[in-house]
């Protein structure tokens, strides 16, 4: 299934995470993340509870993957899209190494 958009989920226990949505099914959006949810069993969310994200976003996500989506290109491709939100604006992120 090829995604057909980049979602951040407003409201439930995933709020503030990064879905690639896979299609609409009977009113509701398809979402993945290829850990929790898997291109197999997406997650059913109501779409006014998903923030859609301008093309540009998507495009540069989406850029990695193939033809035929994987979870693991999903997840390498949310993990640098997030990386990349995160260091936007002069923001960058440090961890602490104990």
């Amino acid at each position: 299934m090829r995604p057909v958009g980049l979602a951040v989920a407003k409201a439930g226990r995933e709020a503030g995470g990064a879905y690639f949505v896979l299609g609409y099914e009977e009113g509701r959006a398809l979402l993945a993340d290829g850990r929790r949810r898997k291109i197999a069993a997406p997650k059913k969310k109501n779409p006014r509870h998903i923030e859609l994200l301008p093309p540009e976003q998507f495009a540069q996500a989406a850029a990695g993957l193939g033809e035929e989506v994987t979870d693991r290109q999903i997840i390498r491709a949310l993990a640098a899209h997030k990386a990349g939100r995160m260091s936007q604006g002069g923001t960058e992120v440090w961890q602490k190494k104990i």
